[in-house]
């Protein structure tokens, strides 16, 4: 399988297009703003592409936290973009996993002042190093940057909070079959194609913008049902 700048600046064109195609619809907001969030995460990978060559540090500094801060949030916008399908009668328990994954981001985000003596993360851990880099990984692009080390205090969470607050909402809202797909063509299938978890992230970015648009795309005329819960069809 191969990732390279083509394919990401593809990606990049396919997400804000479908939400703007989505938007020329007058599909409401949870349709269309979700592709264009997640587009602009390979407009921000697709730059990492072109600082392989000459990196400028203060570049790579901005796109990388940038990056993160994407990442922080991403739960809260997949999460926004189950709204589009949920039913009346489960509006209250939405309304509040969207909250949630609200305090969830800024929890993620508060790893990224490591002031003083706090520890670092630990290099296994996904999107993790001594500096912020972007690097070449075995099959597409890979970033990291120096994080608070998950669990040095109380409040301080791993990355595994991206996660859960990614699938398990929608799995209590009764999306059973959309979560597992989104896991299994996502993270799951990330990780038999590189072992580098900052890599399998950029990944999991390509492939999962893929299949956001083919559902956005199939929930136009319909043909998402199969996907969702009984009562939301």
């Amino acid at each position: 399988m191969c990732f390279n700048p083509l394919v990401t600046w593809t990606t990049a064109g396919l997400g804000l297009s479908v939400g703007l195609i989505a938007k020329a619809k007058k599909k409401p907001s949870t349709l269309y703003l979700p592709p264009i969030y997640f587009g602009l995460m390979e407009v921000l990978q697709g730059l990492m592409y072109m600082q392989l060559p000459k990196a400028s540090p203060l570049i790579i500094n901005i796109l990388v936290y940038t990056a993160y801060l994407h990442v922080c949030f991403q739960p809260l916008v997949i999460n926004y973009w189950l709204g589009s399908f949920i039913s009346d009668k489960k509006r209250d328990n939405y309304r509040f996993t969207l909250k949630l994954c609200f305090i969830g981001g800024l929890l993620l985000l508060t790893r990224v002042f490591v002031i003083g003596d706090i520890p670092l993360c630990s290099s296994f851990e996904s999107l993790c190093s001594a500096t912020p880099k972007v690097y070449s990984g075995i099959y597409h692009i890979a970033w990291s940057l120096p994080l608070t080390a998950a669990g040095w205090n109380y409040i301080t969470p791993s990355i595994a909070l991206h996660m859960f607050l990614f699938f398990m909402p929608g799995v209590l809202l009764g999306f059973y079959r959309l979560m597992a797909l989104f896991f299994i063509l996502g993270p799951y299938l990330s990780s038999f194609i590189t072992p580098n978890p900052s890599e399998q992230s950029s990944i999991w970015c390509v492939m999962g913008l893929w299949l956001l648009t083919v559902t956005i795309f199939t929930s136009f005329y319909h043909l998402l049902r199969f996907l969702l819960p009984q009562e939301n069809r």
